[in-house]
């Protein structure tokens, strides 16, 4: 009788392990659905330090579906950041190796430059001190940062239009107003030169009579427009806004032509013309010292400032 007790208490124990086991697949299973259909990226990473601490690295461990969809990312698990994001903002290390020393959970708005995306961002470490494992809760905010970049930068935009147009208002010399223009343009853009400048009649000579410069020389003087670029003159005449990031790596100069924007410290350049009943009359240009890449905004609000400038000098 007691063997057969034995028996059944065994067999009650089984039965309870299997309900057990079975329970825990389900519940396993239940939050491995949940996982997977986040909408929200989670990762899990393992921190690589130095000894004094700083994150320097990460190795990711565990990532649900939405991390490949929301980074472009595939094929990372138990690799390194560095294999793949060389060049990630060191702003990243930065919050993981605050997070891994102190043990408090962070949330954060960061871009990723190199995947072109914002994140909204959640870490906390997890364990105790001297853990190295984090984990990080995110979602793209990209394109409500862009929304925002956009509205700041109009904003931006009107008010120094304001300012120009307050600073040249009262201005009845021609030469004045084209200056203010200039040293308004460059201290708004940060480049090392910006000059305004009427074409003669023939629609290659100009007299450049004073630009704003920092840093450079100043190069006011009589110029061709051919002897930096041949066909500058033509597209200029066609209405057309013309830049280059880089003369050096552009191959489209002559050495000549390298030579004369070298002398002039012009390595990157940006020109817009004013065009008046089919006839090239005046061009606002800049230029800087070292490679720049121009942007949109900057390129339409250099054609805002010829426009408005020509009207001024025109009023004078």
């Amino acid at each position: 009788m007691e063997h057969d007790a034995d028996v059944a208490a065994l067999m009650r124990e089984l039965d309870e392990a299997h309900a057990a086991l079975a329970a825990l697949r389900d519940s396993e299973a239940h939050y491995r659905t949940l996982f997977n259909s986040f909408d929200d990226g989670f990762m899990e990473v393992e921190v690589v330090q130095e000894a004094d601490g700083r994150v320097v690295d990460w190795r990711y461990m565990v990532l649900n579906p939405a991390f490949e969809r929301l980074t472009g990312l595939k094929d990372v698990t138990g690799r390194l950041v560095s294999e793949f994001l060389p060049d990630l903002e060191p702003e990243w290390a930065e919050r993981y190796t605050h997070v891994v020393n102190t043990g408090e959970a962070v949330h954060f708005e960061m871009p990723a430059s190199a995947l072109g995306r914002w994140f909204s961002v959640y870490l906390a470490r997890i364990g105790k001190a001297g853990s190295r494992r984090v984990v990080a809760i995110y979602s793209d905010v990209t394109e409500r940062k862009r929304g925002e970049l956009a509205l700041r930068e109009s904003e931006e935009r009107q008010a120094f239009l304001l300012q120009l147009s307050d600073a040249v208002r009262l201005l009845a010399d021609a030469d004045e107003i084209k200056f203010t223009a200039a040293r308004l343009l460059g201290e708004r853009l940060h480049v090392t030169r910006v000059f305004y400048f009427d074409v003669e009649a023939d629609g290659d000579d100009f007299v450049l009579q004073r630009d704003y410069v920092n840093g450079v020389p100043s190069v006011a003087g009589r110029f061709s427009i051919s002897q930096f670029d041949p066909h500058l003159a033509e597209n200029w005449r066609g209405g057309r806004t013309v830049h280059s990031q880089d003369v050096e790596s552009d191959q489209l100069y002559s050495p000549e032509q390298l030579a004369a924007f070298k002398a002039t410290q012009a390595r990157a350049w940006l020109g817009v013309p004013l065009v008046k009943t089919g006839r090239l009359v005046a061009v606002l240009g800049m230029s800087h010292a070292e490679a720049r890449v121009w942007t949109k905004s900057e390129i339409a609000l250099v054609e805002d400032v010829a426009d408005r400038t020509w009207a001024a000098v025109e009023r004078a």
